[in-house]
């Protein structure tokens, strides 16, 4: 027992000696975080892929519907003053052109975000009322022409009601004489 030698170190080798192992210690967790997550997600990567299309698709979607809304109102607004006023084919083609137009912002990209159908729907909503206008108007328009047959109807039979009457008094007249 003897013979072993207790090794001592001096305050300098031993501060040297704790680097040395501080620094392996650093390296060596270095590596095995490497290698452990190597082939991981990186939580601090800046945007995926898929946050990319997503953002894309709500600008898309925010765009359409900046630009459908007040195309809905102003065709909306031409299908109310179209009802109050007399046929217009000109007018009439342009509200089917808006109409379209709205419609086609639902078909524009193959691939569709769901909330897009809000646009056809729109549109839809838009043809049938434009159309149920239409037909209203043409029955109003039927209805007074028919209320206007009968005005003159009534007086004409009121007429031809005098007259018969004037000549069944002259005839009586005659008659009495």
């Amino acid at each position: 027992m003897d013979d072993e030698k207790k090794v001592t170190l001096n305050r300098s080798e031993r501060r040297q000696y704790l680097a040395y192992l501080a620094i392996l210690f650093v390296v060596s967790c270095t590596m095995l975080t490497v290698i452990i997550f190597k082939n991981s997600d990186n939580p601090f990567k800046t945007i995926s892929e898929q946050e990319v299309a997503y953002l894309k698709q709500e600008d898309d979607y925010a765009r359409k519907l900046k630009s459908a809304l007040p195309l809905y109102d102003s065709t909306f607004a031409a299908i109310q003053l179209l009802k109050n006023t007399p046929g217009n084919t000109i007018v009439e083609s342009d509200i089917k052109g808006q109409i379209n137009l709205l419609n086609s912002f639902y078909y524009e990209k193959e691939v569709h975000d769901p909330r897009c159908i809000a646009f056809k729907q729109m549109a839809l909503f838009l043809k049938l009322y434009f159309e149920d206008m239409l037909v209203l108007k043409k029955k109003q328009e039927n209805i007074n022409l028919f209320q206007g047959q009968l005005d003159q109807c009534e007086i004409g039979y009121k007429n031809a009601e005098t007259l018969l009457n004037q000549i069944n008094a002259a005839q009586a007249a005659r008659k009495e004489q």
